[in-house]
């Protein structure tokens, strides 16, 4: 599969490094430490990324050179930055358009962020067909884009979310996103979910509803996924008027 950057990386066009990073790249061919990939053009990686970053034991290999898709994923600045945005990716499919302040506006490619979830929680429960990619910027300060992953078609799939791997299935997302959402609809805070302890219940009728949420929710309840499914769920999605399975 391709690599999820040089996936995302083709779909936006194939943008320039700008600044210092963009005058290191060479007509020196290597494979990217980040995607593990061969590059015709590639860049010292320590002089490119500094001794610093990150997570290198996620890289795909250690050759000391990264490529161009690699390197546009960690440059750049303000909203021109990939660190400051999540993305959904799916090439050749409808992919709804990125927010209005985000730079690329192209069709398969949605830079978004917790103002708009709504792509991100859809495409992780119906994935399109192919080849797409979902990572997940929680604070912007963290690169994310550098250790995402490339998916193909429905089944279990592999995003990254700020600094954590989470691999799931359509189905076991609909669950945890559909129950959290329904407990947050009930009034009870994103602590007491991921604790399980049932507070702010007034009424036995909440209480009920609350045991069967939390019933359904239980085998999840120390995984990645419900964090994922607090930060997606917003106001406005708490708003909007979609009926899910626990949505009451």
């Amino acid at each position: 599969m391709t690599a999820a950057q040089t996936l995302i990386w083709e779909t936006a066009g194939r943008p320039g490094v700008t600044g210092a990073k963009g005058k290191l790249l060479k007509p020196e061919p290597a494979i990217c430490a980040i995607t593990g990939e061969y590059c015709e053009v590639t860049a010292d990686a320590t002089r490119a990324l500094g001794e610093n970053f990150t997570d290198q034991s996620l890289w795909r290999a250690h050759t000391g050179r990264v490529g161009q898709a690699a390197l546009w994923c960690c440059s750049g600045k303000g909203k021109d930055s990939p660190r400051m945005w999540s993305w959904v990716c799916a090439p050749g499919h409808d992919v709804p358009d990125s927010v209005e302040k985000a730079p690329l506006h192209v069709p398969g490619l949605c830079q978004t962020n917790r103002g708009n979830t709504r792509p991100i929680i859809d495409t992780l429960m119906s994935p399109p067909a192919g080849e797409w990619v979902v990572c997940v910027a929680v604070s912007g300060q963290k690169h994310v884009l550098p250790y995402a992953t490339t998916n193909r078609g429905v089944g279990e799939w592999t995003i990254r979310m700020e600094d954590t791997t989470i691999t799931a299935t359509p189905t076991q997302w609909r669950t945890v996103f559909e129950s959290v959402l329904a407990l947050r609809r009930l009034g009870i805070p994103a602590d007491s979910i991921k604790t399980g302890r049932p507070d702010h219940i007034k009424t036995l009728e909440k209480l009920r509803w609350w045991q069967e949420y939390q019933s359904t929710l239980a085998p999840y309840q120390t995984s990645p996924l419900v964090d994922l499914a607090l930060w997606c769920i917003t106001k406005p999605i708490m708003e909007d008027n979609i009926v899910y399975t626990y949505s009451r």
